[in-house]
């Protein structure tokens, strides 16, 4: 007896982009009703802080982490299809950072920025981190290698180029924004404040950051194309049988 067959492009980028969407919509239209920030480039984060939204942040990101391991685990799995890549130490890199960036998403759905700072920004330097060093050796490493289009290799370049940047920029300018800041609540930023405008260009380079990598996770199907999934097969032991009276 096997589990199903299905098609990896449909099932899972579809899947995990959705629950990357949905997630962001539901927490952002809360958190602004709600009040509980301001409504211009918050952190990502930030609209999932305050119950309800909160909630709601940690359940699709615990769900989205599963999800994008998947991926990186297909990714991990690729090389034994294409010939001639070159160090596999590179693959189990690009594995382990993987695991890194889902272990990120994990503890920064979990721990909320209001509740333990320091161990959500861990998380997230973790998250975005990883995934940059990730994609910048899946380019150089296999998309090079491959038989893929050269519109798909310029284009996963391109994205790489602009990943670095906002990397650091958010680090950078995020750092500087919470110097400056002399309110009482980060969530809810104004123009009054000092540091507002490194705090807008950190945001929106994490917008920027985030964008830029689902981009990048959807771009898979293209190599996803050439693998059928078929689940996994129970089959009887010879040697233990089991009986009922």
């Amino acid at each position: 007896m096997s589990l199903p067959i299905f098609d990896l492009r449909q099932d899972y980028v579809n899947r995990s982009g959705s629950a990357s969407v949905y997630s962001f919509i539901f927490r952002y239209g809360i958190a602004v009703l709600e009040g509980h920030l301001s409504p211009l480039f918050p952190y990502i984060s930030g609209t999932g802080t305050t119950p309800p939204e909160s909630c709601i942040f940690g359940f699709m990101l615990n769900i989205g982490a599963i999800l994008l391991y998947a991926g990186f685990y297909i990714r991990y799995r690729l090389p034994e299809f294409i010939k001639n890549l070159g160090p596999e130490c590179l693959n189990n890199l690009s594995h382990f950072l993987g695991i890194v960036c889902c272990l990120g998403m994990v503890t920064v759905a979990n721990f909320q920025e209001s509740n333990i700072l320091a161990v959500h920004m861990l998380g997230a330097l973790c998250t975005f981190g990883s995934a940059t060093i990730y994609c910048c050796i899946q380019v150089a490493w296999i998309t090079w290698k491959s038989e893929v289009s050269q519109f798909l290799k310029l284009s996963r370049t391109f994205l790489c180029i602009v990943l670095i940047p906002s990397f650091i920029n958010n680090i950078l300018f995020g750092n500087l924004a919470i110097r400056e800041f002399k309110g009482n609540n980060t969530l809810k930023w104004t123009k009054e404040d000092d540091g507002y405008n490194f705090h807008l260009v950190a945001t929106f380079s994490e917008w920027i950051m985030a964008v830029v990598l689902n981009i990048y996770i959807f771009s898979f199907q293209y190599e996803f194309k050439m693998i059928r999934f078929e689940g996994v097969v129970f089959r009887e032991n010879d040697f233990y049988q089991i009986s009922y009276s």
